[in-house]
């Protein structure tokens, strides 16, 4: 995994545009969906780990591609 942030949480939802600032791993417990309604951009990895749904319902790097971007 990539080093940055680790947040847990049964389900997360993010509505605002989201820069990453460093590599950031988003986990979601209890297999929880994770949700990013709005763009999300930076350049650097972004990991999205859950047993459940990870959606993307905005572009991602529109502005600044990510370096990586996996979901698991």
């Amino acid at each position: 995994a990539s080093a940055g942030v680790t947040l847990l949480n049964l389900a997360q939802t993010y509505n605002g545009a989201a820069t990453l600032l460093k590599d950031t791993v988003l986990s979601s417990t209890a297999g929880g969906n994770l949700v990013f309604n709005s763009t999300v951009d930076g350049t650097f990895a972004l990991e999205a780990n859950t047993g459940a749904l990870t959606d993307f319902n905005a572009v991602v790097g529109g502005l600044a591609e990510p370096t990586s971007r996996n979901a698991a």
